[in-house]
């Protein structure tokens, strides 16, 4: 059984998410070890490199195509309501612990 890691949308009303599946040996498709390696520990390593470097590239192509999809006022709305949450939660701590926050 394998399992994936899921990317989510943070802004509020999206459901969209990615779900990356965990690395597997199709992941080393097409991939050839550095030339230059000078052992064979480090050309394993190249080839280990190289592969984690294209999946990265692609959920980070993915998630960034689904960003660039919202306008810049969904943003700018969930930058604003998450620093309100965060000054709440620091005021309400602060009291908690006797320590008005100013």
């Amino acid at each position: 059984m394998s399992s994936v890691t899921r990317h989510l949308c943070p802004l509020d009303g999206c459901d969209w998410h990615y779900d990356e599946p965990d690395p597997s040996t199709d992941d080393l498709s097409g991939i050839t070890p550095d030339t230059r390696a000078a052992t064979f520990e480090d050309a394993k390593v190249s080839i280990v490199e190289q592969a984690m470097m294209r999946r990265l590239r692609t959920t980070e192509s993915l998630i960034r195509a689904h960003f660039e999809s919202h306008p810049l006022e969904q943003w700018v709305a969930a930058l604003v309501r998450a620093r309100q949450e965060r000054d709440q939660l620091a005021c309400a701590l602060g009291e908690s612990h006797g320590m008005p926050l100013s």
